[in-house]
């Protein structure tokens, strides 16, 4: 047997699961399944019906320089993630759902906790998105520990950006996932900088 494994766009999940589903083969879906509850539902009542495995990914996990990242982060104090794209007509969905999640599943996991306090604003911009669909997501999550995490989605960027920013009372760690790159800057107290070394305001 066959297992199959689905990257199309959210418009096309329904139909291809369907498909495959009724084919009777095992299945990988990248997220979301659909953009309708209803319909990611039916996907999965059908699945459960036949004993057929259904399984819904965010394949960023696997990234390397996120990886890195999460086996070394310890106490996130502040965590900045910038996920932006120059526009593509195909993706006919909003930044959100295709771009924005996976770097607010990453934060729940540096957080190790669910936000207390959501706040999003999102911008409307390119004359051939759909209607209702946002080009740009930027959100504000605050954590009960204090932790504070900023996320920016944008399909209206002239490059790709994909990066994490994670500060620790004692240092930054860096990925970045294109290149499955990290660094790390510890803290360095300004007493401990010789004074012709010292940035100048």
């Amino acid at each position: 047997r066959l297992d199959v494994a689905s990257r199309t766009d959210t418009d096309t999940t329904k139909p291809t699961g369907l498909t495959v589903l009724k084919g009777g083969l095992p299945m990988r879906m990248e997220k979301p399944l659909d953009d309708r509850l209803a319909d990611e539902e039916e996907l999965v009542d059908i699945a459960d019906k036949d004993d057929i495995t259904l399984v819904c990914g965010l394949l960023e996990r696997l990234n390397p320089a996120i990886m890195t990242a999460m086996s070394v982060v310890e106490a996130p104090r502040h965590v900045t993630a910038v996920r932006h794209s120059p526009y593509v007509a195909r993706i006919a969905t909003g930044v959100s759902s295709d771009l924005l999640i996976h770097d607010v599943d990453a934060l729940l996991r540096f957080a190790h906790a669910e936000p207390s306090v959501v706040r999003g604003l999102f911008g409307y911009l390119h004359p051939n998105s759909r209607g209702g669909s946002e080009d740009v997501a930027e959100a504000v999550l605050g954590f009960p520990d204090g932790m504070v995490g900023n996320i920016s989605a944008s399909r209206v960027s002239q490059r790709k950006v994909r990066r994490f920013g994670i500060a620790e009372d004692s240092r930054l760690v860096e990925a970045g996932q294109l290149r499955n790159s990290g660094a790390m800057y510890p803290h360095v107290p300004q007493w401990a900088v010789p004074d012709e070394l010292r940035s100048r305001q």
